[in-house]
């Protein structure tokens, strides 16, 4: 059977939690999840079917929506980390050559 960890993913998974308070609230949506609720539902409808697993006796198969979901906070966070590594080797950059910020 599933382990302990994901036999929780039901109740108490950052989806399950989460996604349904965000949806009501386009704004909050968008700011989370970096889609807007429109088009995340023309996203799953596009690929939802294409990306739906079977259960198995062993475990049950993540939604397509949870997939979805999972794919751009990925891509949310990547991005954050992109952004603040580029700022902290700029702020390194300028701190071993001494030069001002808009140089580099």
């Amino acid at each position: 059977m599933d382990s302990s960890y994901t036999s929780h993913r039901l109740s108490i998974g950052n989806f399950y939690i989460s996604f349904n308070n965000h949806i009501i609230y386009p704004e909050k949506f968008f700011h989370y999840y970096g889609i807007s609720v429109t088009s995340f539902e023309e996203l799953l409808g596009f690929i939802g079917e294409n990306i739906v697993k079977q259960d198995t006796i062993m475990k049950q198969s993540i939604h397509p929506a949870e997939r979805i979901v999972i794919c751009l906070r990925y891509v949310e966070i990547d991005d954050y980390i992109r952004f603040y590594r580029c700022l902290l080797c700029s702020m390194l950059l300028h701190k071993a050559f001494n030069v001002r910020h808009g140089v580099i």
